[in-house]
C-alpha cells in the first residue's frame, strides 16, 4: 500500500515538473505559431521556457487535492513530499534556465522562426 503511494509521490513530482512546463510552453508556442498571440516583447525562447518551468512552483491546490484524496496521514505526507519536491525542482531549474538565457537584446520572438534569436550575454 505504501509502495503504491510512493509511486503517487513520484507522479506528483512529474506532474508538477513536466506537466506544467509542457502545458505553459506548449500552449504559448502554439499560440505564437498560430498567430493567436503576440510573442513576448524582449524575451527569447529560452526565457519563455524558463518561465514555463517556474509555473510548477505553486502547490497550494495540489496539497489541498492530496489532502482530500488520502485520509491516511502517511499517504498525505508522501503527497506533500512529492508536491513540494516538484515545486523545488521547478524553481531551481527554472532559475538556472533563466540565468543561462541571460537578457535578450532582440526585442521580440519572431513568429516565423521562434527560437531563431539568441539571448545576448
Amino acid at each position: 500500500e505504501i509502495s503504491a503511494c510512493l509511486v503517487g509521490s513520484e507522479m506528483c513530482i512529474r506532474d508538477r515538473f513536466i506537466g506544467k512546463q509542457i502545458g505553459v510552453f506548449g500552449f504559448a508556442y502554439a499560440a505564437i505559431k498560430l498567430k493567436m498571440a503576440d510573442p513576448p516583447l524582449g524575451a527569447s525562447t529560452m526565457q519563455l521556457y524558463g518561465v514555463s518551468l517556474l509555473a510548477g512552483i505553486g502547490f497550494t491546490m495540489s496539497l489541498f487535492i492530496g489532502a482530500l484524496a488520502y485520509v491516511d496521514p502517511e499517504h498525505q505526507t508522501l503527497v506533500r513530499i512529492g508536491v513540494i519536491s516538484g515545486s523545488i525542482l521547478s524553481g531551481v531549474l527554472g532559475a538556472m534556465v533563466l540565468a543561462f538565457a541571460g537578457r535578450s537584446s532582440t526585442g521580440k520572438i519572431s513568429p516565423e522562426g521562434i527560437g531563431d534569436e539568441g539571448a545576448s550575454r
